[in-house]
């Protein structure tokens, strides 16, 4: 009961908030600015930090196996696959690529419509009973079916009956690339196939690797995220939870929904649970915020005018000089920690 008062409780503060807000308009503001705004007091104040002088990580060898790297050149080869239009057969088979145009009408009102869609009969990227309705149906003749938009789709009309206006405009074939030495020297800048796949090899494994150290950071910064503790009060939680959910309602007006149908057809949750998870998104924010901060005070890490500007233009973000600075601050801590971290075999 106490818990179901105390999620009544966000719901009211957040939706007061948000009032005025809907599918017209898109609302500015980041959660982390609000995260400022909420936590502006000294962080001596609110943190404890932890200790984090006697963290340890596991990193697992880095294995490639031959399947990776034969998968990753036949996505390159397929790059270089030249597209033509099949004029010999005017009848679309399982298989075939198509060029197509359509229409979607929801109670007899256009819901949605595209042109040019390209894709492959049977790889069900847009839905298997959309694509089953047109094989063996004829090009450029409008196509006429209705069709349940599936439940797990991400569509405002998950689970409602439609009806299809389509029309094939093309079926496609590519040519097909082979691996050869002449193709790697002239479109991929080696000397040989087998000089490519040892470079195919190191590059996954040097992905593979950063992935690992990355995760591996994100792990010990979350180990003394958990040793530290707090004092954040419930207002600042709030306050900030505003901003996550202000964020929520700009990717809500993209879809064109406001942020009700938005939880409901596309995050596939209840309201409740949703303010809910504001909330908690919140709290760890502003516990991160806190304790990057106070690992910043104590390692007393500098930044640079040089290295704001980078980040900026890095992420083409002018909007935040201060997003900028929060993100080289994380990375520096980030890398403080796994340099003082032991690496345990």
């Amino acid at each position: 009961m106490k818990k179901n008062i105390f999620c009544i409780s966000i719901i009211l503060f957040l939706l007061v908030c948000l009032a005025g807000c809907n599918k017209n308009k898109i609302i500015y503001g980041y959660g982390s600015n609000y995260m400022l705004e909420a936590v502006n007091v000294k962080v001596d104040a609110l943190i404890k930090l932890g200790d984090y002088d006697d963290l340890e990580y596991r990193l697992n060898p880095v294995n490639v196996t031959n399947e990776e790297i034969n998968e990753y050149i036949s996505n390159i080869l397929n790059s270089y696959e030249e597209i033509h239009e099949i004029k010999d057969r005017a009848i679309i088979q399982y298989h075939d690529t198509i060029r197509l145009n359509y229409d979607i009408y929801y109670n007899n009102k256009q819901t949605y419509s595209q042109l040019g869609k390209q894709f492959m009969i049977g790889n069900y990227e847009v839905d298997k009973e959309f694509e089953e309705h047109l094989i063996n149906q004829p090009t450029n003749q409008e196509i006429i079916f209705d069709m349940t938009v599936p439940l797990e789709s991400e569509d405002a009309l998950a689970g409602k009956n439609v009806t299809v206006h389509a029309t094939v405009t093309n079926i496609m074939g590519f040519s097909v690339v082979d691996f050869t030495d002449e193709l790697v020297k002239n479109k991929l800048g080696h000397e040989s196939i087998e000089e490519y796949t040892a470079y195919v090899s190191e590059l996954l494994r040097s992905n593979r690797e950063k992935k690992d150290i990355n995760d591996t950071k994100d792990q010990l910064l979350d180990t003394v995220i958990s040793r530290s503790k707090f004092r954040i009060d419930e207002k600042s939680i709030l306050k900030n939870a505003v901003g996550i959910v202000k964020t929520y309602q700009n990717m809500a007006y993209i879809y064109n929904l406001t942020l009700e149908e938005y939880i409901e057809s596309i995050m596939k949750i209840t309201k409740d649970e949703f303010y809910e998870r504001c909330y908690n998104e919140s709290e760890m924010q502003i516990k991160k915020y806190l304790a990057c901060v106070g690992i910043a005070n104590k390692e007393r890490i500098l930044i640079s005018d040089k290295e704001v500007e980078e980040e900026i233009d890095k992420n083409d973000n002018q909007d935040s000089k201060m997003l900028a600075i929060f993100q080289i601050e994380e990375d520096k801590i980030k890398q403080i920690l796994f340099d003082k971290a032991k690496c345990v075999e």
